[in-house]
Order: C-alpha cells, then sequence, then structure tokens
C-alpha cells in the first residue's frame, strides 16, 4: 500500500523510500511551501538539498563517563548551524541530532563558548514524532573497535537501520550528515547512504573510501 509523505522535499524522501519502504512513499511535499534551502550557498549540488561531510575524526570518553565523543564533528557541526543562522534560520528551524549523550553536551558546550544560540540537540529518540526545517546529524563513531559493542547494546547508528530511517525524515528542507564514511560505509544501509550522495553530488569532505571512487569513476 503507498503511503504519503507531506514532511520532507522529494530529494530527502527518496533514499528512506527506497530502502525502507520498496520505493512505497509518494511525496507530497507542498511546492509552494517555503523552499530558499534548495538554494543553499553552502550545497555542493544546487537544488539537492542534502550535504554529507565526510570527518576523520577521534572519537573519545572522559574517564568519568561511558558515553562518546567527536570533537572534530562538534566543530563542524558548529560551523554549519552558525553558517544556517547568518542564512536567517532561527534555533526553531534547526534540530541537531546526536546518538550520544556526551556528544550532545560537547556541542552544547561549544555553543556556549561562541555565544550562539541553542536549537534542540538530542538522540534520535528525542526527536521522535518532530520536525525541522534543517536537521544536522553528527554520527561520532569513528573507529571499527567498538562497532560490536553499539550492536550488542543498541547504540549509535550502526546496524540500526530504524534509527538511521527517523533520523534523515525529521527534515523537511534539508539534511546535512557529518560522519567518517570508512567507518560507516561497513554498515549496508550506511554505505547505502553515502552512495546516494556521492552519485548525486552531496559528498564534500575527506576522501572518500576507494570503492566509491572507483564506482564513480566507472559511472562517469
Amino acid at each position: 500500500m503507498l503511503e504519503e509523505s507531506y514532511r520532507s522535499h522529494p530529494n530527502i524522501l527518496q533514499f528512506p523510500s527506497e530502502m525502507f519502504y520498496f520505493s512505497q512513499i509518494v511525496c507530497r511535499f507542498p511546492t509552494d511551501s517555503n523552499q530558499e534551502l534548495i538554494h543553499w550557498d553552502e550545497l555542493p549540488t544546487k537544488g539537492f538539498p542534502i550535504i554529507f561531510h565526510g570527518v576523520k575524526g577521534e572519537e573519545l570518553r572522559e574517564q568519568n563517563s561511558p558515553s562518546w565523543f567527536n570533537a572534530a564533528e562538534v566543530v563542524q557541526v558548529t560551523k554549519y548551524l552558525q553558517k544556517l543562522y547568518d542564512s536567517g534560520l532561527s534555533p526553531h528551524d534547526v534540530g541537531i541530532i546526536a546518538p550520544y549523550k556526551k556528544q550532545v553536551e560537547k556541542i552544547r558546550l561549544l555553543l556556549s563558548a561562541l555565544n550562539l544560540e541553542f536549537c534542540k540537540i538530542g538522540s534520535v529518540e528525542e526527536f521522535q514524532g518532530q520536525e525541522r526545517r534543517a536537521i544536522i546529524i553528527s554520527t561520532v563513531r569513528s573507529s571499527y573497535q567498538y562497532i560490536d559493542c553499539d550492536i550488542l547494546y543498541n547504540l549509535g547508528f550502526m546496524s540500526n537501520p530504524k534509527r538511521l530511517n527517523v533520523a534523515i525524515t525529521r527534515s523537511q528542507e534539508l539534511l546535512i550528515v557529518v560522519g567518517n564514511p570508512h567507518i560507516l560505509s561497513k554498515d549496508l544501509f550506511w554505505h547505502s547512504f553515502v552512495r546516494y550522495c556521492v552519485v548525486n553530488g552531496c559528498y564534500t569532505g575527506c576522501e572518500l573510501p576507494l570503492s566509491f571512487i572507483q564506482n564513480k569513476t566507472n559511472s562517469d
């Protein structure tokens, strides 16, 4: 049975529709709605409102906390938030999704240090049933060492397609994902999302895994 969605821009909705719903979602995103973000200066491909920004950071923990953070991603996420504010968006227009409490805490600390207004920052579960004009996702993981632990305890984004699906579909007009493509692409669903971004010209940042570069060359 076909389902209708009025929330997200067609380019944002296409991937979850194909990957999770057998292409059975019909996009009813209103064409007369405010779509200025499809012309945002930071988009690698104008008119395609997705950015995957590759960051090869380092995941860290503090002695008094079991939770993880990635300082390089904290900085990159904050840069994008500043640019969105500079473009006229308000804190109510933007949401930041991160899978670990410590990453949420570090983002808030940097925003405070820079005197930037807080938007909503939280886990996927905290955004369930909500939407924002722009969503920024920080994936945090940047090594293979603890992926099995994430899977075992249902943490993070790896091997959790439902969490990936919910995160993507919180966005109405603009989706920004910050993460390490070398780690994420080891997961089937994330590999497909990175490939979707590469094929549509919305990848930027660190060098891609060799397999993506070869596939892109062959498709060209």
